[in-house]
């Protein structure tokens, strides 16, 4: 079991633990409702050590990735960040990824335990281009800063290092003897920004951040209020709502498709998918009232028929209410659409769509 370079502090704030993919991550420090409260609201700080970190280097970088993967990368430009999907010739999804062009290198960060599968993928297809491959996840931490004050806490910590922000995405400076990586991804539906710090600064930056945002009212949130925020706001995670038998159409990650490029892998399968309405379910959300625990992956009926299939899913006891992501067949999923699905005491719950995952909204070019 996996733990990262701040294991030990989490252990001296109290932090609850939980085993997620492969690591021993907390699961929270207080309750989630103030968690959450401070990644809306506040600021808060969370470890997110266990995604994984690729630094790529040389000049085909950039042509590389666009040519394997659905997003235009080959006119990144320096500062800026990009979601993109690497996919199989079949059009299966390998991973979601997050490209950050630095000054001298390219970053990208991978769903946890996917770096190494990630990194061979891009290698075999590596003949002759001029590209290197550098797997950061062991020797670097990522801290993640979440929430509505977060920016300015950015700039109390950091300062004028960290101002060129405002104008691109993702930035590399000096803080102190040591080089940091600043993202701002905005993932779990609220602004958000991700910090890269060698292992070795990583206790001494946490602490940093923390003594600078004491009147921001910064609070670390482990692993249950980050997996609340990502079911409400409709994100599909890697081993939980998809994984390499869905593709990007399915999965809700059209933002991460570029219509108008030139070939990638997997790129005609997934034109055909969409051009000729071939896409066979949806990733949606999903509300419950009266709701109970539930054992993932959990079967969805309409009317005494399978109709999909429940990946991740949220209970709340104190409401008796539940939140969900899942797959339903193209026919039912629709806003309102009411499902079932079984609860562990035997008796059925009672669901309704609430969300849709995005669609293609620029056109697709014909296939022949």
């Amino acid at each position: 079991m996996l733990t990262s370079v701040l294991h030990t502090l989490h252990q001296r704030n109290d932090a609850r633990f939980v085993q997620e993919d492969g690591w021993l991550v907390p699961a929270g420090f207080t309750d989630i409702e103030s968690e959450t409260r401070a990644a809306r609201e506040g600021v808060a700080i969370a470890d997110r050590s266990h995604m994984g970190r690729l630094e790529l280097r040389g000049n085909d970088t950039l042509d590389l990735l666009n040519r394997l993967s659905t997003n235009q990368l080959d006119l990144l430009a320096p500062g800026n960040a990009a979601n993109t999907v690497l996919t199989t010739n079949k059009g299966r999804i390998i991973d979601r990824l997050l490209v950050a062009h630095l000054d001298t290198s390219i970053l990208l960060t991978t769903s946890p335990q996917r770096s190494a599968h990630v990194s061979e993928w891009i290698d075999r297809y590596t003949i002759v281009e001029d590209t290197t491959i550098n797997d950061l996840s062991q020797t670097t931490a990522m801290i993640s800063l979440l929430g509505a004050k977060a920016a300015s806490l950015i700039t109390r910590v950091f300062g004028e290092a960290a101002s060129s922000l405002g104008t691109s995405n993702c930035v590399t400076f000096s803080w102190g003897a040591t080089t940091l990586t600043l993202m701002q991804a905005d993932s779990f539906g609220v602004p958000s920004y991700d910090i890269l710090v060698p292992v070795e600064e990583a206790t001494a930056l946490w602490l940093a951040i923390e003594e600078s945002g004491k009147d921001h009212g910064v609070q670390p949130i482990g692993e249950d209020a980050l997996e609340y925020l990502r079911i409400v706001s409709g994100q599909a995670r890697w081993g939980r709502d998809f994984d390499e038998n869905y593709n990007p159409l399915e999965a809700g990650l059209t933002e991460a498709i570029s219509w108008t490029k030139g070939c990638y892998i997997g790129q005609e399968v997934i034109a055909r998918l969409w051009t000729y309405h071939k896409v066979q379910k949806f990733l949606v959300s999903f509300a419950f009232s009266e709701a109970e625990e539930t054992t993932l992956p959990a079967e969805i009926q309409i009317g005494g028929s399978k109709a999909g299939v429940l990946t991740s899913y949220y209970f709340q006891p104190e409401t008796q209410t539940g939140i969900g992501l899942g797959y339903l067949r193209t026919p039912h999923a629709d806003h309102g659409q009411l499902v079932e699905i079984p609860s562990v005491a035997g008796g059925p719950m009672i669901g309704k769509v609430t969300r849709v995952a995005p669609r293609p909204t620029a056109p697709v070019p014909s296939i022949p």
